[in-house]
């Protein structure tokens, strides 16, 4: 088995023909190497248009990535979910994440915070 490290959503097993009415949020398939089974969980990255979610997490040569992941199973609801956008921690018009330059001692992180309210 390859290591794979940050992988971006699409990196995942979308569950084909999606819907939320028939799939009861239940987009993606995760692998279980314990029981060597499929689990199917939700992304909140997927809305419902079966678009990404934008912004990203991480902003990557110019392209924008979703490598930060939450994934819910069928017990529970994730009822919001985005990146924060909105401090000192990104850019104010691009929304990239101000990332920590260690020759300058300023920026945060390269990844954007996020936001994620859970319902069991």
């Amino acid at each position: 088995m390859e290591n794979h490290l940050n992988l971006i959503i699409s990196e995942f097993e979308a569950i084909k023909s999606f819907s939320f009415e028939t799939n009861n949020h239940q987009n993606m398939n995760l692998r279980d190497f314990v029981q060597n089974e499929r689990i199917s969980v939700f992304s909140p990255w997927i809305n419902e248009t079966g678009t990404f979610v934008d912004p990203g997490s991480y902003y990557y040569r110019s392209n924008w990535e979703r490598i930060d992941h939450f994934f819910a199973s069928p017990e529970l609801a994730i009822k919001t979910f985005y990146p924060l956008t909105d401090g000192p921690w990104c850019n104010s018009e691009s929304q990239v994440p101000s990332a920590y330059k260690i020759y300058s001692g300023y920026g945060y992180s390269d990844h954007l915070p996020i936001f994620c309210e859970v319902e069991f």
